[in-house]
């Protein structure tokens, strides 16, 4: 799903917390989710999944890995 960009905002301050990265807030209100109204995350946490690197790639290796599939070397 393609979140909607006039529903993205970002902040430094959430609940009385200042964060030099800040926060990417989701706003969620007319959305079906029992009560959520709005998905906040840690800029900085973001940045250290973007550094981890895609997993969905690195599985799809290691299965085809011990599945005696391709690798990199082949």
């Amino acid at each position: 799903m393609l979140f909607p960009k006039n529903r993205i905002r970002y902040t430094t301050t959430l609940q009385g917390k200042s964060d030099p990265d800040g926060y990417i807030v989701l706003n969620l209100i007319g959305a079906d989710l029992d009560g959520a109204s709005s998905i906040t995350l840690s800029y900085s946490d973001l940045m250290k999944l973007r550094e981890m690197g895609d997993t969905k790639s690195d599985r799809l290796k290691q299965a085809r890995e011990l599945l005696g599939g391709l690798t990199d070397e082949d």
